[in-house]
């Protein structure tokens, strides 16, 4: 037998409440638990009514929301349809929203242990403020370059930010171009605070060094140069300025695009692109003053010899320096300076290499590789890379050749092939140097081949030639292929 479930609820009659005899009609709503349809028995009686009771009745009665009982099973089962949607719709934008805030508050904080970006900057002098505008620019630039690997919606965030910048101070742009016409002049950058004019610099760095990586040399360049304007403006009032590790990047790049303007015409002094390096070195060296001291650095070559002392602060910037500088003495005639930089390297790799050799899956530390590190001194340690030992032998081999040691330099040239190719369907470094080394021998062959000595080994050299993949052939590639010529 079922059970009748009795539920007591007093509702108003169309009887007026305006006096203490007014009826009361009590509802008793029997709902049989084996059915959804409710039956209701009605009865009355008269009970005493204050006239506070009464007010209060008669208000819910003209004020209030009439309760309406549904008795269709078919608008019953829709009700509880939309209650459920309803229902479900509420969790799922709640969820979300709890979802999204600790993403952004973990991405932020992610981002911070890297670049510390303050919500407002406020200079000294003029008490003016970069916007929350520009900080959420400025971390989605971020968020894009570092974990998504979106260069080119970070350059456009960036590009966005200086725009913002020139709109507020009534300087020209243009919305479409790479480019900007008008910069801030440094004085006025340097007025507005150190939290600003830092930010500012690191951005025109950030963004040329983004724009060199997607293979846009000509648009990075301009960048480059109002960057190292102002960095030098400040020097010569003993200040310092912005982050090391991007002005280290953004001077070897620097140094770079004038390398290849001198490969077309003749622009740029050899000494001038050795200071940008030399400048690039210092920036990282007088970070560790205790190193300098201890390793008896004074002059500018010590600063290129890898030694026990100098391993404390070896990092990938520091390393990829030193090589640059070398691969450029040799480029311009300073051959025996090179080959003594690249020797040197090559003994310290082959003797730490245990030491040195990182994981086979890279740490987020080791991928951002010391970019966006704060200036609190913080190391991210060198790893040997798959391509740094053969590079090093590729060079040393060009150096051989001129020397006039032409069985030594197609050895270290064979080596060099070798140990790239190994890993060349993994590393794009590698699938370069390998199709470089593996050309240059052939042009070695070509030059020694005399009655037909050497077309066997021209034909492999060829075939094996044919074998390499190289990536997608962009500015950004040619600027690595031109750095290990």
């Amino acid at each position: 037998m079922n059970k009748i479930l009795v539920r007591l609820r007093p509702v108003l009659s169309n009887t007026s409440l305006g006096s203490r005899s007014g009826s009361l009609v009590s509802r008793i709503i029997l709902k049989n638990t084996a059915s959804t349809r409710p039956l209701s028995i009605m009865y009355n009686h008269k009970p005493k009514i204050s006239k506070v009771s009464s007010m209060i009745l008669e208000s819910r009665r003209y004020y209030g929301f009439k309760r309406i009982n549904v008795t269709s099973p078919f608008l019953v089962g829709v009700l509880k349809f939309f209650r459920g949607t309803l229902r479900g719709f509420m969790i799922f934008y709640f969820a979300s929203l709890a979802i999204i805030s600790g993403a952004v508050a973990t991405v932020s904080y992610y981002l911070n242990q890297y670049e510390k970006i303050p919500l407002i900057f406020t200079g000294p002098s003029t008490g003016e403020s970069v916007s929350l505008t520009l900080k959420v620019l400025l971390k989605m630039a971020l968020f894009n370059e570092l974990l998504t690997k979106r260069l080119d919606i970070a350059n456009e965030y960036l590009m966005v930010f200086l725009r913002h910048i020139n709109r507020s101070h009534g300087l020209k742009f243009d919305k479409d171009s790479e480019k900007l016409e008008e910069y801030l002049n440094n004085e006025e950058i340097l007025q507005k605070g150190k939290n600003w004019y830092n930010l500012y610099t690191d951005v025109l760095l950030r963004l040329a060094i983004i724009k060199g990586q997607m293979g846009n040399i000509d648009d990075a360049k301009p960048f480059l140069e109002k960057a190292k304007s102002f960095i030098d403006f400040v020097n010569d009032k003993d200040i310092d300025v912005g982050n090391r590790n991007l002005r280290n990047k953004g001077l070897r790049l620097l140094a770079k695009i004038y390398e290849r303007e001198n490969q077309i015409e003749k622009t740029h002094s050899p000494q001038a692109i050795e200071s940008l390096y030399f400048d690039s070195l210092i920036t990282l060296f007088e970070q560790y003053p205790e190193v300098m001291t201890s390793a008896n650095i004074k002059t500018y070559d010590q600063m290129l010899v890898l030694n026990e002392e100098v391993s404390k602060i070896l990092s990938r910037d520091l390393y990829n320096t030193i090589n640059e500088l070398a691969a450029h003495y040799s480029k311009n005639n300073e051959t025996k300076t090179a080959f003594k930089i690249f020797l040197n390297n090559l003994i310290f790799l082959q003797k730490n290499k245990d030491a040195l050799t990182g994981p086979s899956i890279p740490s987020v530390a080791s991928l951002l590789d010391g970019y966006f590190q704060n200036q609190n001194d913080t190391i991210v340690p060198f790893k040997i890379g798959a391509g740094d030992i053969p590079l090093l032998k590729f060079h040393l081999a060009e150096l051989l050749w001129s020397f006039g040691n032409h069985e030594a330099a197609i050895n270290w040239t064979k080596e060099s092939f070798i140990e790239s190719f190994n890993y060349s369907k993994q590393d794009k470094n590698c699938a370069i140097l390998s199709k470089l080394s593996i050309e240059t021998l052939k042009k070695m062959y070509l030059k020694l081949n005399k009655k037909g000595k050497y077309d066997k080994k021209i034909e492999r050299c060829e075939n094996l030639s044919e074998e390499i993949y190289l990536p997608t052939y962009s500015s950004g590639t040619k600027m690595i292929v031109d750095n290990m010529r």
